[in-house]
């Protein structure tokens, strides 16, 4: 493989460009398997080539060839053979206001007492009757044993 462009560590990692690497139309699926994932460069030739995950970023498995490698392994270049303008790329899209299309028709909500703003929706309980305060401070102040205090307030301990 041919990296033109490049930036090369000595220790054997190296960080692609997913964006240098489809510059010269390779296919990048940089996703895990385990997240449904391919895992995998896919070369202009049709070439697969196997992507390492490690602490969450993708790795090329990279060494100097020897010379019988060089002589009867097929040559790939993976990036083009001029100056990287990565900048040529650059678009500012969170300063676009987003277009959101109308559904035909709306989902039910994820939660069933929130709607799809997280606003709280009505949600019918069942009946009830309604008491009294002062029905309700009585019953309270019988029950905790304090049938002399009717003032509808919790004494302090």
């Amino acid at each position: 493989m041919i990296f033109h462009e490049y930036g090369e560590l000595p220790n054997g990692k190296t960080i692609h460009s997913k964006v240098q690497l489809k510059d010269n139309n390779c296919e990048v699926y940089d996703v895990p398997e385990r997240l449904a994932g391919r895992q995998c460069l896919i070369t202009q030739e049709g070439y697969h080539i196997p992507l390492d995950f490690s602490q969450g970023l993708a790795y090329i498995k990279m060494f100097f060839p020897t010379d019988e490698e060089v002589k009867n392994l097929p040559c790939v270049v993976m990036t083009r053979d001029f100056p990287w303008d990565p900048s040529r790329y650059d678009k500012v899209k969170s300063d676009d206001v987003p277009v959101l299309p109308t559904p035909d028709a709306v989902p039910d909500p994820i939660h069933p007492e929130f709607n799809h703003q997280g606003e709280a929706i009505d949600v019918n309980y069942g009946e009830y009757d309604v008491i009294s305060t002062e029905v309700l401070d009585q019953d309270w102040n019988v029950e905790n044993g304090n049938a002399c205090n009717t003032s509808g307030r919790v004494p302090s301990t």
